[in-house]
């Protein structure tokens, strides 16, 4: 056994506090993979590499609640890629509340918690009417890309989603 310094420490004692260090890390590795089953759930749900995962589906979401009270009616068209009103043939893009608003991937449904409390599912094709209050570009707005940069998402719109007229979601009224 070398009795020579390193830096104030001994060969000896450097191998034991190697050791040390290795026998740690092997047990926080061995406490990392025995975790949780709500852990190992979130874990199996990620998505597959080259899969991009999108909880909201095509729905463009903000935090917390709505504000105004205007009403839009028409269409609901659920695609891909975006949830849009039809408003007598004009595309608006429909802008949700977090807090009370839910994806359901498998049925391509949303699920919309009205400010009184009552739960409704909506889908492709209904008719609806919203309260809420919008802007557009026609109106003096600002333009899409500038309207997108000016907000703080939970879900931000896809680019191919981006029409000229939004209406943040506040009430359903139908």
């Amino acid at each position: 056994m070398r009795q020579t310094t390193m830096r104030g420490t001994t060969s000896v004692g450097r191998r034991s506090l190697l050791g040390r260090l290795a026998v740690s890390a092997l047990s926080a590795l061995v406490v990392i993979s025995c975790a949780s089953p709500a852990r190992q759930r979130a874990i199996d749900s990620q998505p597959a590499a080259g899969e991009v995962e999108r909880p909201w589906g095509p729905l463009a979401v903000v935090p917390g609640p709505g504000g105004e009270e205007a009403l839009i009616e028409g269409s609901l068209r659920v695609g891909d890629q975006c949830v849009l009103l039809d408003e007598r043939g004009e595309d608006v893009l429909l802008i949700w509340p977090a807090d009370r608003t839910r994806w359901d991937a498998d049925s391509e449904t949303i699920t919309f918690e009205s400010t009184t409390g009552e739960i409704v599912t909506l889908g492709d094709g209904d008719h609806v009417a919203f309260g809420g209050g919008g802007s557009s570009v026609e109106e003096g707005g600002q333009s899409a890309g500038a309207f997108v940069a000016g907000l703080d998402w939970v879900s931000p719109p896809a680019p191919e989603c981006m029409v000229d007229t939004r209406w943040f979601v506040n009430e359903l009224a139908k």
